[in-house]
């Protein structure tokens, strides 16, 4: 589900900073809710323009599934205007998670009020969890609008490849709210689409439909 998109401040983000964040997620059909917790760790490297990120993230669906993944990635400022990002996130023995996530993505601010999202991501997943071999590859372009200083809203629509096994569509929209306690931020958001766990590859349905409910604080 895509949920928070920072504003650019490259120029003026301390030299380093801890976040912890935490999500929870509905699914309807009586799909397991899913949450996460996570713990970043960030460093900005203000001669170059670059913020190095690093994260443990604790994923629960049901009691007897959970899984940690690991993951670090590295945030360019090209200009006042364009971010340039990628990431790479591995789950060491997953119980539904991939085993490996690639991440390239942009954000580029238009004007003040306006955000334009790009991002390609490639899955693997271990063979315990996913029957078919060649992984998910998706694109999720999309959009922030600022409603003012404090809030806004990010649309998204993702489509995907699952690699000689058919394409599947979601759409998502997330709102958030700054400026909370401690400079946090709360989130809510609505994705229409596949849940990456029920009925997940199978050999008639690659991708069940699902409407996705989630709440984010970082």
């Amino acid at each position: 589900v895509a949920l928070a998109t920072e504003p650019l401040q490259a120029e003026t983000a301390p030299q380093s900073m801890l976040v912890t964040t935490f999500s929870y997620s509905f699914f309807n059909r009586d799909a397991d809710s899913w949450h996460k917790e996570s713990v970043e760790l960030y460093h900005y490297l203000p001669d170059i323009k670059v913020l190095l990120g690093g994260s443990v993230e604790f994923e629960e669906r049901s009691s007897s599934r959970s899984d940690i993944v690991y993951g670090f990635n590295v945030r360019t400022y090209a200009s006042p205007q364009l971010e340039l990002y990628s990431g790479v996130k591995l789950t060491d023995d997953p119980d539904f998670m991939p085993s490996e996530r690639y991440t390239l993505g942009m954000q580029y601010r238009i004007d003040p009020r306006l955000e334009l999202l790009f991002e390609v991501e490639r899955l693997e997943f271990a063979d315990s969890v996913a029957a078919w071999d060649d992984g998910i590859t998706q694109i999720r372009p999309g959009f922030t609008c600022w409603i003012n200083e404090y809030n806004r809203v990010t649309l998204r629509y993702t489509h995907g490849w699952v690699h000689g096994d058919g394409d599947f569509d979601y759409y998502s929209a997330t709102y958030h709210l700054d400026d909370l306690v401690r400079d946090g931020t709360i989130s809510l958001s609505l994705a229409h689409g596949s849940d990456p766990d029920f009925s997940f590859g199978t050999d008639t349905t690659t991708l069940s439909d699902a409407y996705i409910l989630s709440l984010f604080y970082k």
